[in-house]
């Protein structure tokens, strides 16, 4: 259980936490503007994402419960390996900037290109940013076009293996 414990703290983590602070020149360009979230984040917006960590496989169901122009409030529930949602329900908010910022990687140690690619979601056309985080994990952030936020698609790797996939399988607005 320790494992999938790890695998869960590290999704949220990357989820809901803010970037540290780095200046606009050390860094790549966001694939998204802080209003072009705040455009697609609107309240009843959910985002279901399945990851696959350590062998094995949870679903994390995330929505916007609530939205203005400054910030957004997020509640973020998670199933057990059997597919059975945890009764556990958490809550952040975060400003706008704040999940622009998730996405700003150091310029020295990350790349970014253009790409289509096949998801869950569909055929979409997108940013990539692969990046070293300097101690011997890379991750590969897929963020598509039509979706603002979160990676479509976050693999990361432990040298040349995938230790975690995350893909969002389903977003809708309720």
């Amino acid at each position: 259980m320790k494992q999938f414990t790890t695998a869960r703290l590290t999704f949220v983590a990357l989820l809901l936490l803010a970037a540290a602070p780095m200046l606009a020149s050390e860094t790549l360009p966001t694939p998204y503007t802080a209003e072009q979230i705040r455009e697609a984040w609107v309240p009843g917006l959910v985002v279901v994402s399945r990851v696959e960590a350590s062998g094995q496989t949870i679903l994390t169901r995330t929505e916007v419960i609530a939205a203005d122009s400054e910030q957004v409030t997020l509640s973020a529930q998670q199933t057990d390996p059997d597919g059975n949602y945890l009764p556990e329900v958490a809550e952040h908010k975060a400003s706008w900037t704040e999940l622009r910022d998730h996405a700003r990687f150091p310029a020295d140690r990350a790349e970014r290109r253009r790409q289509r690619r096949e998801t869950p979601l569909g055929e979409l056309d997108g940013w990539l940013y692969e990046v070293d985080h300097g101690d011997g994990s890379r991750g590969s952030f897929f963020f598509a076009d039509d979706y603002p936020g979160s990676p479509v698609v976050f693999v990361q790797y432990h040298g040349k293996a995938a230790t975690m996939l995350s893909e969002q399988i389903e977003r809708r607005v309720e």
